[in-house]
C-alpha cells in the first residue's frame, strides 16, 4: 500500500510481523520516512499477536543462565555490545507494537512512537555494524527475553504499558548506561562510546514519550499519577526498583520529585531486602549444607533428613526468586548449590525433589507429597498432605 491509502498502524503491524531483524529495521525507518502519507485509522482494533516476529537466534534463556559479561581473549566485550543490540532489537517491536495494538489514542500517540521505533532502529543497526567489527553479529550470543515479557504482561492496558515498560524497564537504561560507556572508554572502544552517548540522548526522549501518554491516560481516566505509578509498581513488581538512579536524566524524561521519592523508596526495600537474603544464603550453602550433607571434610549433622529437605527447599527458592527480581548474576552460584544439595538430598534420604524455572517446587520425600509455592522473598505458602493419611508438617 502506497501513498495516502496506507495505514500507519496496519504497515506498523506488518513490521512487528517480520522475523529478520536487519529487515525489520529496515523496513521500520521506510515506514517513518513515508508517515507524513500515511492516514492512521485510530480506531480500528487490529489482530496484534502476543509475540512479535524475531529470529531463531539469539537463543532465549532465562536471565539467571545468561553467562557473565566478562571480558575474555575470544569475545571482549562483544557479549556486552550484543545484551545492548537485543535490547533495542526488543524497543524497535515495543515501538511498533504501541502503534498496531492500542486502539483510540490521539494521532499524535501513533506518530511519537513511530518516531521511538525508527530511532531503535537506528540503534540497532550501529551496535549491530559495530560488533561485526568484533567479528559477530546479532544473535551469535544467547540473550534473554524479560522486557518482552513484562511488554506481554501490559498488552491489555496502555496505560500499564506506558507506566512498566518506558518508565521502569526503559528507564533502567539511563541509570546503568554512564557505569557502560565508562567501562567501554576504559577498554578503549570510543566507538562503542559514542554509540552510546547517542542512545542516551535518545532514550530520555523515549522516557519521557511514556511520561507524556502515562500522564495523559491518568487525566483521561481522572486518575492522580504519582498514587497509580506507586500501586503498579506494587503490583508488578512487589514494590521493589533497583538503583542507583540517573536523576538528572530521569527528571528530563519527565520524573516528578514524588514519583523520585518513591522509586527511592523502592529502591531502598529491594536492596535491604536482597542484602539479607545474601548474607543467610551465604551462611546456608558455605557452612550448613556441607554439615548437614558431610560435604568435603565435614562430619554430617544428625538431623531429620526431611527437615533439611524443606530447608533446602525454601533457600532455593529465594535465591531464584531474589535473582529474578533483582537480576543478580552473584545467587546464580547459591542457586546451582542449591541444585547439588538436591542432588545429595536425593541420594541421602532416597527423595525425589523436581524444580522448574518458575516459583513452583514439588518434593516427595517418604510418604509427603508437598507442594511449595513462593512469591518473591517471602517464605513459602506449603500445602503438604500424605498419601496415607492425611496430615500437615511445619515449615
Amino acid at each position: 500500500m502506497t501513498g495516502t491509502y496506507s495505514d500507519l498502524r496496519r504497515e506498523a503491524l506488518d513490521c512487528l510481523l517480520i522475523d529478520d531483524p536487519w529487515h525489520k529495521a529496515e523496513a521500520t525507518r521506510a515506514l517513518h520516512a513515508r508517515r507524513s502519507q500515511a492516514c492512521i485509522t485510530v480506531d480500528s482494533t487490529l489482530q496484534v499477536p502476543q509475540w512479535p516476529g524475531r529470529p531463531d537466534r539469539p537463543e532465549l534463556v532465562a536471565p539467571r543462565d545468561l553467562p557473565r559479561r566478562r571480558n575474555n581473549r575470544e569475545t571482549g566485550h562483544a557479549t556486552l555490545i550484543h545484551a545492548i543490540c537485543h535490547i533495542e532489537f526488543n524497543a524497535i517491536n515495543l515501538g511498533l507494537d504501541a502503534v498496531a495494538r492500542f486502539s483510540g489514542m490521539p494521532e499524535d500517540f501513533y506518530l511519537d512512537w513511530m518516531q521511538v521505533a525508527h530511532e531503535e532502529a537506528n540503534h540497532f543497526l550501529l551496535l549491530d555494524a559495530h560488533l561485526e567489527t568484533m567479528g559477530f553479529r546479532y544473535g551469535d550470543f544467547p540473550a534473554h527475553d524479560g522486557l518482552w515479557e513484562m511488554a506481554r504482561k501490559t498488552h491489555h492496558d496502555p496505560l500499564i504499558r506506558m507506566a512498566l515498560v518506558p518508565r521502569v524497564l526503559e528507564a533502567r537504561g539511563l541509570d546503568v548506561t554512564p557505569a557502560m560507556m565508562d567501562k567501554l572508554r576504559a577498554s578503549g572502544d570510543n566507538q562503542a562510546v559514542s554509540i552510546l552517548e547517542l542512545i542516551l540522548r535518545e532514550e530520555i526522549g523515549h522516557v519521557h514519550t511514556g511520561t507524556r501518554w502515562f500522564n495523559y491516560l491518568c487525566e483521561q481516566r481522572g486518575l492522580d499519577p504519582v498514587p497509580t505509578f506507586k500501586t503498579l509498581l506494587e503490583t508488578y513488581f512487589n514494590g521493589e526498583i533497583r538503583g542507583p538512579f540517573h536523576l538528572d536524566a530521569r527528571r528530563q524524561a519527565g520524573f516528578s520529585d514524588a514519583e523520585m521519592a518513591i522509586l527511592e523508596a523502592a529502591r531502598a526495600r529491594c536492596a535491604s531486602a536482597f542484602s539479607g537474603l545474601h548474607l543467610f544464603l551465604f551462611l546456608h550453602f558455605r557452612f550448613l549444607a556441607p554439615r548437614f550433607l558431610g560435604i568435603g571434610n565435614q562430619r554430617p549433622v544428625d538431623l531429620n533428613p526431611v527437615l533439611v529437605a524443606q530447608c533446602s527447599v525454601k533457600l532455593a527458592h529465594l535465591a531464584e526468586d531474589a535473582h529474578l527480581v533483582a537480576g543478580q548474576v552473584d545467587l546464580r552460584i547459591a542457586f546451582q548449590n542449591a541444585r547439588t544439595t538436591y542432588s545429595r538430598l536425593n541420594r541421602a534420604v532416597g527423595g525425589d525433589f523436581e524444580l522448574d524455572q518458575g516459583l513452583f517446587v514439588r518434593q516427595r520425600v517418604g510418604d509427603l507429597d508437598c507442594n511449595d509455592i513462593s512469591v518473591f522473598h517471602r517464605f513459602p505458602v506449603r500445602a503438604c498432605r500424605r498419601r496415607r493419611p492425611a496430615s500437615r508438617i511445619s515449615g
